[in-house]
């Protein structure tokens, strides 16, 4: 009998040990404030920080857990010290971030760099083939650096099926209009906005879907491409078009490369952001399990016993 109460007693205190939502309150306001006048970020900021790794600051017991979890801010003395251990020049990172549409001021914390030089020199080369395929579609080497980069921030649980699902789609393909309907498909999933605009003497115009159809409306004007990100209405990039590229022959040859190309991204952002996801929230669950495991074989045997 003292065996199963010493059993629901390390379940209890394991479980309240490991979910610190209970046993203690998260960072208070005044603490989250001048944690930000001391990085320079704005709230905003920190949760746009933190929801991506898909952790709130209610998952942090307390200031110091979350200026742990978050690292550790960038000076001259520890970015020369990263600098050294990489044996490159800040001028040589300054020319390796720019490859990737970045600069060391885009980085707070001195262990994110780290992460990121360590992703870029190991994986130059596959960045650079996924990059070279968006240029063969015809947009500009600076273009397809920021494709790239908006694609490596994607969920990649939610993209891959839906991408699975689009392959499945592209074998089916066979008139022009199916080939719209599969571009379409593959701007919603990748979180582009989409606008054609037709350019010619009388100026630059929208264009709809029936006037992409009909190749006369080619032929006096020439048919741009603008993508934006869902959240925003800046340009990330364009191309010009052509009636090869309203074909169902182009959307099955493109569309398979295209998601070859997202899928090895999204191999790379496992390597890139997977080296920094916070374990804060994953540990908490596990920890929690672990109580409740043995609060559960203390009660089965607490039952056994009176049985």
């Amino acid at each position: 009998m003292k065996f199963i109460i010493k059993m629901l007693v390390i379940g209890i205190i394991l479980s309240l040990l490991q979910f610190p939502n209970i046993t203690s309150a998260a960072p208070t306001d005044e603490e989250v404030q001048t944690y930000l006048r001391e990085i320079g970020w704005t709230e905003r900021e920190l949760k746009a920080y933190l929801d991506f790794y898909e952790v709130s600051l209610q998952d942090f017991k307390n200031i110091e857990a979350l200026r742990k979890e978050l690292g550790t801010p960038i000076t001259k003395e520890s970015l020369h010290e990263l600098l050294d251990s990489y044996n490159i020049t800040e001028e040589e990172l300054n020319i390796l971030l720019a490859r990737f549409g970045e600069k060391i001021q885009d980085y707070t914390f001195i262990e994110d760099l780290d992460v990121a030089i360590d992703f870029y020199l190991t994986h130059e080369e596959e960045v650079a083939r996924a990059e070279r395929f968006f240029v063969s579609m015809g947009f500009e080497e600076r273009e397809a650096h920021l494709l790239f980069q908006h694609i490596l921030r994607l969920d990649k649980d939610t993209l891959l099926p839906a991408l699975s699902k689009i392959q499945d789609d592209l074998r089916q393909v066979t008139t022009n209009e199916e080939a719209l309907t599969v571009w379409r498909q593959f701007f919603e999933v990748f979180q582009l906005g989409a606008t054609v605009y037709q350019v010619d003497d009388q100026g630059r115009s929208v264009i709809n879907r029936e006037d992409m159809l009909s190749s006369q409306q080619m032929d006096n004007a020439t048919w741009i491409l603008e993508l934006s990100t869902a959240s925003t209405t800046d340009v990330l990039a364009s191309l010009t078009l052509n009636e090869e590229m309203l074909t169902s022959a182009y959307a099955a040859e493109k569309g398979e490369e295209l998601i070859f190309t997202a899928q090895v991204v999204m191999q790379l952002s496992d390597k890139l952001y997977g080296t920094r996801m916070p374990q804060t929230a994953t540990s908490n669950g596990a920890g929690m399990l672990v109580g409740l495991g043995l609060m559960a074989v203390g009660l089965f045997l607490s039952r056994r016993v009176r049985q």
